[in-house]
């Protein structure tokens, strides 16, 4: 565990990074290398906890993400001891190493009770997106001077709740911009033209896809026996695979559930979620950072999410914003039809999706309307913003 990726760092330009899953390995590996182009070369030292994006950048972890990627209060319940035993490894490793900082990114489950211990040690705490305790009401954003040194945020609005607390913050803007402009930019595939195509982005995660998937692939059964009776354009599938290790799970619920007839009308794909979106007419996305990448990207859809019983309750009592994906959180209204929980099933969807099938203007309305939400993310350039923001906080360079 006292692997240095970057080799003979300088210890005093030592980080130790966090993420816990999917999105926050994007965003780790953005950010490493917005610092490592800021530094000479073996300047800094990266180690910690990452996925295949921050390795890809660079990045050697002591503890691979996967082993931390859980979704929901029943889930981490079940692997609660194995939990526990990584932070307290974690947490041991680094009062061990002495980091200049800690980076954490995202993750508030894990990263916020981490970030106590790192203070209680003495360490600087940097965290990457905050925490949405604006949507988890009450008095914990109050506590959050005694846990971070330095927030750095994705959205403008947070700024001041954490200004009036006593926090140390910058608003760095929302890395989806610079993620998504090759995407934006380039042409659709001659394959992918043509079609009347329809994504389906189940999630990164593997109880998001074993609870979501089999809902889209319902859905997607139902909307081809649909066409096909009225002799109408046949729909084509455009199913974005988050990771190699779902593939297996994707084919398995689709042998199962499509048939043989849905199989010939889909196009299975790993790493391609930006340019299924580039492709589809409108999509069906689990609840996430995909929604804010299909609104920039300018993909109409329907955000379905569905959780383990015990977590839906839970949240339930403790979530304090009207709407669960963050696309409809910042426009102030549902802009894309939600189906959490008990709704997330086929016969709740379908009128929705035919709607978006066949009618040009919803999907007119909604791209209008993810171009305003588009505008609040801010011009670009969030990684190279962040990283300015740390160098200057640890005067690294």
């Amino acid at each position: 565990m006292d692997q240095i990726a970057g080799g003979r760092a300088n210890p005093q330009n030592l980080l130790f990074f966090l993420a816990g899953e999917h999105s926050g390995d994007l965003l780790g590996a953005e950010l490493i290398r917005a610092l490592n182009a800021r530094m000479p070369a073996g300047r800094l030292g990266l180690t910690g906890v990452g996925g295949p994006a921050m390795r890809e950048a660079g990045f050697r972890t002591i503890i691979p993400m996967e082993e931390f990627a859980v979704l929901g209060l029943w889930e981490v319940l079940k692997r609660y001891p194995q939990l526990r035993r990584y932070f307290n490894q974690l947490v041991d490793h680094v009062i061990r190493v002495r980091p200049k900082a800690v980076v954490l990114i995202d993750y508030p489950g894990f990263n916020l009770r981490f970030a106590r211990k790192m203070r209680a040690a003495g360490i600087p705490v940097i965290y990457y997106v905050s925490p949405q305790l604006w949507a988890w009401g009450g008095k914990r954003i109050h506590r959050m001077p005694e846990l971070v040194d330095l927030m750095l945020t994705l959205f403008p609005f947070e700024v001041d709740l954490y200004h009036a607390v006593g926090v140390e913050v910058e608003h760095v803007g929302h890395p989806v911009v610079d993620r998504l402009m090759p995407a934006r930019l380039s042409p659709i595939p001659q394959a992918l033209r043509g079609s009347r195509n329809i994504a389906l982005l189940p999630g990164s995660r593997r109880q998001e896809v074993e609870r979501i998937f089999p809902v889209m692939v319902d859905v997607a059964k139902r909307l081809l026996e649909e066409a096909e009776s009225a002799e109408a354009a046949v729909p084509r599938f455009l199913i974005g695979v988050a990771g190699a290790r779902l593939m297996p799970l994707i084919w398995g619920i689709l042998l199962e559930r499509g048939g043989a007839e849905l199989l010939r009308v889909c196009e299975v794909r790993l790493g391609s979620t930006h340019l299924f979106m580039h492709a589809a007419e409108w999509g069906m996305v689990a609840s996430g950072t995909a929604t804010l990448e299909a609104a920039v990207m300018g993909m109409p859809m329907l955000v379905l999410y569905k959780v383990s019983r015990p977590t839906y309750e839970f949240g339930r009592r403790v979530i304090r914003v009207p709407h669960l994906s963050m696309v409809n959180i910042l426009a102030g209204e549902e802009i894309a039809p939600e189906f959490l929980q008990q709704r997330c099933r086929a016969e709740e969807i379908l009128p929705s999706a035919r709607r978006l099938m066949t009618d040009p203007t919803a999907r007119a309305a909604m791209r209008a309307a993810f171009r305003r939400v588009s505008a609040l993310l801010g011009p670009g350039g969030a990684a190279e913003r962040a990283a300015e923001a740390i160098d200057r906080k640890l005067r690294l360079s």
